[in-house]
């Protein structure tokens, strides 16, 4: 390999460093959001899974259903 090559080389790679590592980065900050999101949505339908189960006991209760 020629050192002309390996300076050019060098030379790109410290000007588009934080591009580099910032695709990383940006790639877990947005899969740990759709973390979030899907922990929050499956906390969200356990809840309605649980107002409906009462609902329905307490409609039984009543004789509507």
């Amino acid at each position: 390999m020629a050192p002309t090559q390996a300076n050019a080389w060098k030379k790109e790679l410290e000007s588009r460093i934080e591009e580099i590592f910032e695709g990383k980065s940006k790639v877990a900050r947005e899969l740990a959001q759709k973390e979030r999101r899907e922990e929050k949505l499956e906390r969200k339908v356990g809840q309605l899974v649980i107002e409906k189960d009462f609902l329905e006991k307490s409609a039984r209760s009543w004789g509507s259903v």
